[in-house]
């Protein structure tokens, strides 16, 4: 399966609806990455655009 390489201003910049795209279509693999770092709690990024939709 390929998964399309995505940069860390691409999730930031991308909504939601995207996110639970990738999630839904089985990209578990950046779902994982996503939970063993922890750029998605920068406080750049508001609290609605947090990447926590998977919980």
């Amino acid at each position: 399966m390929d998964i399309k390489p995505i940069s860390i201003i691409d999730l930031v910049f991308t909504s939601q609806t995207e996110h639970k795209k990738i999630a839904l279509d089985g990209h578990l693999e950046l779902k994982d990455k996503l939970l063993n770092s922890n750029f998605f709690t920068f406080n750049t990024i508001p609290k609605r655009k947090k990447l926590q939709w998977w919980r």
